[in-house]
């Protein structure tokens, strides 16, 4: 059995990158299961494990803000506001950290793209969700490259790894 008694001697930046790290080993599993035909190669099961990487780097930025700022107010649920946020708080080469996601207007009209880039949908909710709170579908067309995703979320893991150790000292490095 296991049980929370196994992380309670972690702090709470510790767990937060405990997390991320599951949640990265269960988007990369996901993947690898699609890859070899264990798992239905579907746009469904592309957006679980897109939310689940979407998911793990937001927690692991979170893990590392909350070591160096020991703030625990509730921070933004936005990847790209968290990174701004570890940006600064890690700077230099040895905790730089390339974002794996990106959106991209492609095929629209640069006045619709403008508009969309304007106010661009949360990609989280995206990943998770068939539409937004009104109701409306996304805009657009999207895709995914399991096989694409599966090699970006290897090098994430060998990155995540490579940084707790250095943001979370005590932290053994996984690169599994």
């Amino acid at each position: 059995m296991i049980g929370s008694w196994d992380i309670e001697h972690t702090d709470d930046p510790g767990q937060f990158h405990d997390l991320a790290v599951a949640y990265l080993d269960m988007s990369i599993l996901g993947t690898k299961a699609m890859a070899d035909g264990k798992l239905l190669a579907s746009f469904s099961c592309s957006r679980v494990v897109l939310s689940l990487a979407y998911h793990a780097v937001e927690l692991f930025l979170k893990g590392a803000i909350l070591r160096a700022t020991g703030d625990k107010k509730c921070m933004s649920h936005s990847v790209e506001e968290l990174h701004g946020q570890y940006e600064d708080l890690y700077r230099g080469e040895d905790f730089k950290l390339e974002l794996p996601f990106s959106f991209a207007c492609l095929g629209f009209t640069p006045e619709r793209a403008a508009e969309i880039l304007n106010k661009p949908p949360s990609q989280d909710q995206m990943f998770r969700y068939p539409t937004d709170r009104t109701g409306e579908r996304w805009p657009g067309s999207h895709g995914f490259d399991y096989e694409l995703f599966f090699r970006t979320l290897r090098s994430v893991k060998q990155r995540l790894g490579s940084l707790g150790p250095k943001i979370h000292p005590g932290t053994a490095e996984d690169s599994g």
